[in-house]
């Protein structure tokens, strides 16, 4: 399963969340295991992200994040600077998943 971009709406507003790139980069995660979850995945099944930057000096901050979510075998990834990303966002993680590591293992 891909998962096309996320970025750090609140699913309950339909906004944006404030509070700069750390809060925006929780949101895009949490957004991200909500999906998963409702297959019955978690994080363990991700094995490729895509992550997109408004600006690249922002990357330690999100790694540091992205490393709460994913705590044992990384997937494969890859950053990128971009010029611009919808709403303004800061930053957007698109993910492919698969379902042959069950979820909870």
């Amino acid at each position: 399963m891909e998962l096309s971009g996320q970025i750090g709406i609140n699913p309950q507003e339909g906004k944006l969340v404030t509070g700069g790139i750390e809060a925006e980069t929780e949101q895009t995660l949490k957004n991200i295991g909500a999906l998963l979850s409702e297959v019955g995945w978690n994080f363990k099944n991700i094995v490729k992200v895509r992550i997109f930057l408004a600006d690249m000096k922002e990357y330690s901050v999100v790694n540091n994040i992205y490393m709460k979510y994913f705590t044992e075998e990384l997937p494969t990834r890859i950053a990128l600077a971009v010029k611009e990303l919808p709403l303004g966002a800061l930053v957007e993680i698109e993910c492919v998943a698969v379902g042959d590591k069950v979820a909870g293992s």
